[in-house]
């Protein structure tokens, strides 16, 4: 149990030791209430802004796989515009159906743009979860080691009054720290 005597603030070499909250104001609240619900409403427009982004990457993410890529490849070749290649000639020796190859491209871009918008649906969301966890106030009402700047040296603990008192050092702890009356 903490009694705040701020030992620790200055016993600490890293700064790790986070103070507690000072109290808002009505106004801050309020402020922050809105703020709140602000991002509350930001949370679907950015899942839907994700999917949107993923269902123009759909297609180019389907480029990656070689049978899209000898689809369009063998449509281009037949409209004119493209030279053959070792892979299409390959194709049409070992007796590839153009057709079958374009319907299967087809298939494998439509997966890949269902994919892309998932994916793109789950980015928004993380950010949306995570844009919510930085507007959450957390209230503190004691001296607390920050979990990421700790790396647990030890020496709060020997400052504190409350560490001695548990460990038999001292019998109370007005011994290290005169303790304001209530």
């Amino acid at each position: 149990e903490c009694i705040n005597c701020q030992l620790c603030e200055n016993a600490c070499p890293y700064g790790a030791i986070q103070k507690p909250t000072v109290p808002l104001s009505n106004h801050q609240r309020r402020q922050d209430k809105k703020h709140f619900v602000a991002v509350l409403c930001l949370v679907p427009i950015g899942v839907i802004a994700g999917a949107l982004i993923g269902s123009f990457l759909g297609e180019p993410l389907a480029r990656w796989n070689p049978d899209v890529r000898l689809a369009e490849q063998l449509l281009a070749e037949q409209l004119g515009t493209a030279e053959a290649t070792d892979a299409t000639d390959a194709f049409r020796s070992a007796g590839g159906d153009p057709k079958q190859a374009y319907l299967a491209a087809s298939q494998l871009q439509q997966r890949a743009r269902l994919l892309a918008i998932w994916i793109g649906v789950w980015v928004g969301l993380v950010v949306g979860v995570k844009l919510i966890q930085l507007s959450l106030r957390r209230q503190r009402d004691e001296h607390r080691a920050n979990r990421s700047g700790c790396v647990a040296c030890g020496r709060c603990f020997q400052y504190c009054p409350v560490e001695q008192v548990r460990r038999g050092n001292i019998s109370h702890v007005s011994e290290m720290v005169q303790l304001d009356p209530p």
